[in-house]
């Protein structure tokens, strides 16, 4: 069964698989963390972090066993986490596996800011704060970049044996 798996999908499902799990262990120790004082918007958004993981950890396994859905999920994962953003308050990052991001802070003075890492992820619904910051992950850029030209390899070969059986029915 492996054997018909190109081996860049297996390796990008262990990546897949590897940086889902280690994110939902972080979110079992917020859990943990938080036991002591309940409180139902953290539950329901380390539920929603949760969710995140476990998709990306659902892509490796599609990946793995050679599902044909599994490189067009495993981008929809990718591009949840090609841009971070944190506005006035307001942020938005999620980093499953590895990631190395560069990013322009827009308040005054404007700067440049990189960071490198393991699976994180960050959410600020309201918040006091006049930073308004950009990241962009190039570690997902690449894989989106990847995934992409796999996909393209796999609908020519698919184009290319659709072409051979027709040529032997006519």
């Amino acid at each position: 069964m492996f054997s018909k798996i190109p081996f860049s999908h297996i390796m990008l499902g262990i990546y897949q698989i590897a940086g889902g799990m280690l994110g939902v262990a972080v979110v079992i120790g917020l859990f943990n963390r938080s036991l002591d004082s309940f409180d139902g918007a953290l539950s329901l958004i380390l539920s929603w972090v949760a969710i995140l993981y476990i998709y990306s950890i659902y892509c490796g396994v599609l990946l793995v066993i050679g599902n044909r859905k599994g490189l067009n999920q495993t981008q929809i994962n990718l591009y949840l986490q090609v841009i971070s953003v944190f506005v006035y308050g307001f942020a938005f990052q999620y980093y499953s596996g590895i990631y190395l991001s560069v990013g322009v802070y827009l308040t005054h003075p404007v700067h440049f800011t990189t960071s490198w890492g393991l699976s994180t992820f960050r959410m600020n619904l309201a918040g006091k704060s006049d930073t308004i910051l950009f990241n962009l992950n190039l570690v997902a850029l690449g894989l989106i970049l990847y995934t992409d030209k796999l996909i393209r390899k796999e609908r020519a070969k698919e184009l290319f044996d659709q072409q051979q059986r027709l040529k032997k029915t006519v």
